[in-house]
C-alpha cells in the first residue's frame, strides 16, 4: 500500500514538473470550481500568483459572467463521468483584460472517486489573428478577381462599341454641319448628347478597370486639392459645413493625371454629400504623409515607404456591410435611377488601383463614413515632365487616314476636308504604308487606327518613323490591351486618342501635334 501511494505521489509530481515546463494554461479545480493549482504560464498569463490560489481563486473570477453558465454546464457533465470535454470561452485577466480560450478538461478521480477538474485552456489570440488574416486575403482575392473579371468583359465590348458610336458621332456632327431646319438640329443634338454620355460611360467602365489610366506625372498635390476644394465649395450645398485639413508639406506630390486625382476627391465628396443631403453635416478633406515599413503594409502587393494619405470624412448615414461589400462594383448603386450610375466608386477604385495605390473605408450607420487613399507619395526631386514640342505646322495640307472600319473612313476623310485638309484614306494599312513609302513627304500627317488586320497601328508607326522620323502620328483606338499612352509615346506617336472622336477633338488633337501655329477649325 505504501509503494503504492509512494508511486502516485511520484507520478503526480512528474506530472507537475512536467506542467511547469509547459507554454499552456494547465490548471486543477474542485467540485465546487475552486482552483487548487495553476502553472507557471497560468500564473504568467492570467497575472495571479500562488497565493491568490490559495486565498481562494474561483473559476467564476476567471471566466466572464456570460460565459460562466455554459461552462458550468460542461463540467458538471464531466464530473458526473460523462467523459472529458471542450469548448471555446472568454476569459478576464486580473486587470480586467479578456481574451478567448479553448479549454479541454477531464475529471480527476481519487480511489475511484471524482474529485475535480483538470484541464489545459489554450489561448486562441494568435490563431483568431491568423483566421482573420485568412479570411482578409481570401476576400482580398475574391475582389480582384471579381473586379478582374469584370474589367476584361469592359475591355472585350468597347473597341466594337467605341467603333460603332464613332460612326454614329461623326455622321450626326456631318448632318449638322448642312442642316438648317432647327427641328431636324434639335433631334440630331439628341443623338450626339446620348452617345457622348455613351462615350463617357465607355470610359468611366475602363477606368474601373485599370484599362485606360492615362499615363501619370509628378503632381504637386497640395495646390491641386486646395483648387478641388474650392470647386467643391461652389457646387456642394451650404448646409454642409466643408473642413479642409492639409498637414503635408506644400511641396508633397505623387505620380498621376492632376484630372483623376481630382475625379476621385469629387466622386467622394459628392457620395458624401449624397449622405448628408438631408439633415447636413460636415464633410472634412484632409491629406498627410505617412510612412509604412514592411510589417504595416496594409495589402500584401505594396511596398514599404512613404505614402501620401488622403482621407474624405462624412457625418451622414453611414454605409451598411452589405453595401460596403459591393460598394467598388461598377453600376452598383443605392440611390434613385436619375441620381446615379453605380459608377463613381468603381472609378475611384480603379484610379487608386492603377497608380499602386489603396481604398480603405470605415463607416458606421449613423455615424458617417470615412475613405482613405493611400498613393506612393514621389520624389519631390523628379522633373516634372514636359509637354513635347510638334513641328511647326499652321494646318495640315496631307493627312494619310488609316482604319480597316470603312464606315469610320468615309465618316472621318469627310471631317477631315472640311477642316480643309487633303485626305488620302486607306481601311488596308499595308497599302497605307506601301503608299507613304512611296513618297514619305507627301503627308504632313498620319491618323492611324490601332486594331487593324495584317499591321498594328504602333507597328505601323515604327515602320513609318523608320523612314521619316519626325513624321507627326496620332494614333486612335476604341480600345486595345496591347498599347496604352504610354507606349504608343515610346513608340514616337504624338498623339494617343480614344474613339470615339468628335470633330472639336480631333481638331484639337492635330493642333497639339502640328505645334503652335494657325488652329485648326
Amino acid at each position: 500500500m505504501q509503494e503504492r501511494t509512494a508511486e502516485l505521489e511520484e507520478s503526480r509530481q512528474r506530472f507537475y514538473d512536467l506542467a511547469e515546463l509547459l507554454p499552456e494554461t494547465v490548471f486543477e479545480t474542485d467540485v465546487y470550481g475552486n482552483l487548487t493549482y495553476a502553472n507557471k504560464h497560468a500564473l504568467e498569463t492570467f497575472g495571479y500568483t500562488a497565493e491568490d490560489i490559495e486565498q481562494g481563486l474561483h473559476v467564476r473570477d476567471i471566466v466572464i459572467e456570460k460565459d460562466y453558465g455554459s461552462l458550468v454546464e460542461k463540467a458538471s457533465g464531466v464530473l458526473e463521468g460523462k467523459g472529458p470535454d471542450r469548448g471555446e470561452t472568454i476569459v478576464r485577466r486580473k486587470n480586467g483584460t479578456e481574451f478567448h480560450v479553448l479549454v479541454q478538461a477531464n475529471a480527476i478521480v481519487h480511489e475511484g472517486k471524482i474529485v475535480g477538474l483538470r484541464g489545459v485552456a489554450t489561448d486562441l489570440t494568435e490563431s483568431r489573428k491568423a483566421e482573420a488574416e485568412r479570411m482578409r486575403l481570401e476576400k482580398q482575392l475574391r475582389q480582384a478577381h471579381k473586379m478582374e473579371a469584370i474589367g476584361t468583359l469592359a475591355g472585350g465590348i468597347a473597341h466594337d462599341f467605341n467603333n460603332m458610336l464613332a460612326i454614329i458621332m461623326g455622321n450626326a456632327e456631318l448632318a449638322l454641319d448642312e442642316l438648317h431646319d432647327d427641328g431636324s438640329r434639335q433631334n440630331i443634338d439628341q443623338i450626339l448628347k446620348a452617345s457622348k454620355r455613351s462615350r463617357d460611360l465607355v470610359k468611366k467602365i475602363l477606368t474601373f478597370s485599370k484599362k485606360n489610366v492615362g499615363q501619370g506625372k509628378v503632381v504637386n498635390i497640395v495646390p491641386l486639392l486646395k483648387e478641388t476644394h474650392d470647386l467643391l465649395r461652389a457646387s456642394i450645398p451650404s448646409t454642409i459645413h466643408m473642413n479642409l485639413n492639409i498637414r503635408a508639406r506644400a511641396d508633397t506630390a505623387v505620380v498621376a493625371q492632376p484630372s483623376e486625382i481630382q475625379q476621385v476627391v469629387v466622386n467622394l465628396a459628392n457620395n458624401a454629400a449624397h449622405a448628408m443631403q438631408q439633415d447636413g453635416g460636415t464633410l472634412t478633406i484632409g491629406l498627410s504623409s505617412i510612412t509604412l515599413g514592411s510589417d504595416s503594409l496594409p495589402e500584401d502587393n505594396m511596398k514599404p515607404g512613404r505614402y501620401v494619405k488622403l482621407t474624405v470624412k462624412d457625418t451622414g448615414t453611414g454605409i451598411a456591410p452589405e453595401v460596403q461589400r459591393r460598394m467598388f462594383e461598377p453600376f452598383f448603386t443605392t440611390k434613385e435611377q436619375s441620381r446615379g450610375t453605380g459608377m463613381g466608386l468603381s472609378v475611384v477604385y480603379g484610379i487608386v488601383k492603377a497608380y499602386d495605390g489603396i481604398v480603405e473605408v470605415e463607416s458606421e450607420i449613423g455615424k458617417g463614413t470615412k475613405f482613405t487613399i493611400l498613393l506612393p507619395q514621389a520624389d519631390v526631386s523628379s522633373q516634372m515632365e514636359e509637354e513635347e514640342g510638334g513641328t511647326s505646322y499652321s494646318k495640315a495640307q496631307s493627312v494619310l487616314f488609316i482604319d480597316d472600319e470603312p464606315a469610320i473612313v468615309e465618316v472621318a476623310k469627310t471631317m477631315l476636308e472640311r477642316m480643309g485638309c487633303r485626305v488620302t484614306a486607306f481601311t488596308d494599312p499595308l497599302k497605307a504604308l506601301k503608299a507613304f513609302a512611296e513618297d514619305p513627304r507627301t503627308f504632313d500627317l498620319i491618323i492611324t487606327d490601332q486594331t487593324m488586320p495584317g499591321i498594328t497601328g504602333v507597328a505601323f508607326a515604327k515602320e513609318v518613323l523608320a523612314v521619316r522620323k519626325d513624321m507627326p502620328i496620332i494614333l486612335c483606338t476604341g480600345y486595345s490591351e496591347t498599347v496604352s499612352p504610354e507606349k504608343a509615346g515610346k513608340a514616337g506617336i504624338r498623339e494617343f486618342v480614344m474613339k470615339p472622336i468628335t470633330k472639336n477633338d480631333m481638331a484639337q488633337a492635330i493642333y497639339r501635334v502640328l505645334g503652335q501655329g494657325e488652329e485648326v477649325r
